[in-house]
Formats: C-alpha cells, structure tokens, sequence
C-alpha cells in the first residue's frame, strides 16, 4: 500500500524511491561500467530515473495506482537492462 511498514518502522517508501533514482543516476555516472555500453544503454538508464522520480512522486502525493504503475515501469526497464547487459 506504499505506507510505512508497522513491522520496520526504518522502512520509508518515498525514501526506498528516492534510493533507487538516486541509484539510477549514480550508475550513468560510472564512466567504466555504464558510459562504455554506449547511447542506448544509458537511455534506459535515464528512463528507469524518471520513472523512479515519478514513483517517488505518486508515493508522497498518496497516489496508490500511480505509484503501482510507476513501480511497474522500473520493473520493466530493470528485466529488459538485465535481459540485454547483464543475464
């Protein structure tokens, strides 16, 4: 439901989104690991930020279907990532 777990009070939702984004943006920065798999590669790097940021976004405004959608595209594009560059 996108709200503070009761059994892990540590656990923030908007703050696990932010995490991830800030993940995403951190792992197109990495010259060695990310920029040398070239334009499309990073492309997904950015679409998977922006749907992280979205989802962040959904989550603090209480937006439940558009956090689940969100969620669903960094779903998406972390399976199509690890199809493509890493599996």
């Amino acid at each position: 439901g996108w709200k503070q777990p009761k059994d892990h009070p540590d656990v923030s939702p908007p703050h696990e989104a932010r995490m991830l984004w800030e993940l995403y943006r951190e792992m197109a920065r990495n010259d060695t690991e990310c920029r040398d798999k070239g334009e499309v590669f990073l492309a997904s790097m950015q679409a998977g930020e922006e749907a992280a940021i979205a989802l962040e976004k959904a989550i603090r405004a209480g937006d439940a279907k558009a956090a689940d959608k969100h969620f669903g595209a960094v779903q998406l594009n972390c399976k199509d990532c690890h199809r493509d560059y890493r599996n």
